[in-house]
């Protein structure tokens, strides 16, 4: 069977899951992935929480009874999780009922999106700023932090709109970076944003808002 190992048969005995995701724009956007693809099996999301490397990385609340457990852009298992998804070149901590789907790829996000079967999350450009954003490939794109921080505050008329597209994706991650530490703003922005960096970036202004960042 492609795509996540005992997926259907996970369905037929859990309904609702939570997202355990790493800090930063991968981890937010791979929640957004497996969230979209368990939805496809019926699995309502219910909760997600951020996971960090370190002492914190065992202080994350114990999923609840009877929910199916997902960890995704992580390279350290939990014992807790039923299913675990990453794309860096070591894992440690496999339990032993745990379902794993590891690739090496440049982002965790491009592999839930692009390679396992039935996903199809994230548009192509979406996961290719993605992935550049998770390697810090700046360079080679010849985009500077100036750049970045002139796109936040006024859109480039003089470029096309694929580079302005690009740049509203680096303006997104730019800014889930600064709200990262407001409470639960990134486990909002995985519940609430589709599989789309416009959504994400929409979703981020919204909750600035309602907030007062």
């Amino acid at each position: 069977e492609g795509g996540i190992r005992n997926i259907k048969e996970l369905a037929r005995t859990h309904n609702t899951a939570e997202i355990y995701f790493h800090q930063d724009l991968d981890g937010v956007t791979s929640a957004i992935a497996i969230k979209h693809y368990l939805e496809k099996y019926r699995i309502k999301i219910v909760d997600t929480h951020v996971i960090q490397y370190g002492d914190t990385e065992y202080a994350v609340p114990k999923p609840k009874d009877k929910t199916l457990s997902v960890l995704v852009d992580f390279a350290h298992g939990q014992p807790s999780m039923h299913i675990w998804t990453d794309h860096h070149e070591g894992q440690v901590g496999k339990g032993k009922n745990t379902s794993t789907s590891f690739v090496h790829t440049a982002s965790n996000a491009e592999y839930l999106s692009a390679i396992i079967p039935n996903s199809d999350a994230f548009p192509q450009e979406d996961l290719k700023l993605i992935s550049m954003v998770d390697s810090a490939d700046f360079a080679k794109n010849d985009i500077s932090p100036d750049d970045v921080m002139r796109a936040a505050f006024k859109i480039n008329k003089n470029i096309d709109v694929e580079k302005n597209r690009l740049m509203m994706g680096l303006v997104t991650n730019k800014l889930v970076l600064a709200y990262k530490n407001k409470p639960k703003f990134m486990e909002k922005l995985v519940m609430l944003a589709k599989p789309s960096l416009v959504s994400m970036y929409n979703i981020t202004k919204y909750l600035a808002k309602e907030n007062g960042y």
